[in-house]
């Protein structure tokens, strides 16, 4: 249950609580209640309470002693009361990592072998937030990502201007997850089955710096899953981006949708990996 339900929902229960310890404990709402209710049925209104014997209640109060049936009834005045903030710490969330554990089948595997496998000569990429303030927008990037420099020129700018867009339009700090990846790596992916990745080596566009695997940054936590609804949602708006800047999506794909790739499929340009060589050494 998200903050603000259980906020609105310990402050009705407060209110309650006080409503109907207030009508229980004090002479002044019994009056006002018994004047309200005659009203709606019409009858004589009740003597003044200076009239009347006083309430069991007020006598028990007034006792040295408190008898057993009124502790009985702090006792539950007490539970009353302690029920409200008990309930809310159980329906609350508690505040901790974001980042589920993909299953080892469907959309999510593919994303469970990023970091089961690692990703040659980088770490978990670092979030923005956590690096120098001052650091130009372009030099972050290359911090948080990996292989910036091995991504064909134009689909390089393409992505960072889908990285610019997807923050200022939404929001999103995203990351590079994974760009050029080479024939042995994607061979590891392949060797995990259908479920990770259809392309064998020489037949992914990473190995020709022609696509990108992306992640979000929220909260300092690196979140990927498609079963958490804020980050499918976030990939379906970083995928209609994605599209009007020439790019493919992953989410669009008829079979095994990888929700978190984009790639550049221009016919101006070569195809297959071993056709785009030349571009990735330019790109080195």
């Amino acid at each position: 249950m998200s903050s603000p339900v259980v906020l609105a929902a310990v402050l009705l229960y407060f209110g309650l609580v006080s409503l109907v310890l207030g009508l229980i404990m004090l002479p002044s709402w019994q009056e006002q209640a018994a004047e309200l209710v005659a009203r709606l049925r019409r009858v004589p209104r009740p003597a003044p309470a200076a009239d009347r014997a006083p309430s069991a209640l007020q006598a028990a109060l007034d006792a040295e002693t408190l008898p057993p049936s009124m502790a009985v009834l702090a006792l539950l005045t007490a539970v009353l009361v302690a029920a409200g903030p008990v309930g809310a710490l159980l329906l609350h969330e508690p505040a901790g990592d974001t980042r589920q554990a993909p299953p080892a089948e469907g959309v999510d595997g593919r994303f469970a072998t990023l970091f089961e496998l690692g990703r040659p000569g980088t770490a978990t990429p670092t979030p923005p937030a956590w690096g120098a303030a001052a650091t130009p927008s372009h030099e972050r990037r290359s911090a948080v990502g990996h292989d910036w420099a091995r991504l064909q020129p134009q689909f390089r700018q393409r992505l960072l201007e889908l990285f610019d867009i997807a923050r200022e339009r939404h929001g999103y700090d995203l990351v590079l997850l994974e760009g050029y990846r080479s024939p042995a790596r994607q061979a590891q992916l392949a060797a995990l089955g259908p479920a990770t990745t259809l392309a064998g080596p020489e037949r992914s566009r990473h190995q020709a710096g022609l696509a990108a695997d992306l992640a979000f940054i929220r909260d300092g936590r690196l979140q990927l899953s498609e079963r958490d609804p804020w980050t499918l949602q976030a990939y379906r708006h970083v995928g209609e981006i994605a599209t009007t800047l020439g790019l493919q999506w992953g989410g669009h794909w008829p079979s095994l949708r990888d929700f978190g790739h984009v790639e550049w499929r221009d016919p101006a340009q070569p195809a297959t990996p071993q056709a785009g060589a030349p571009m990735l050494a330019a790109a080195r």
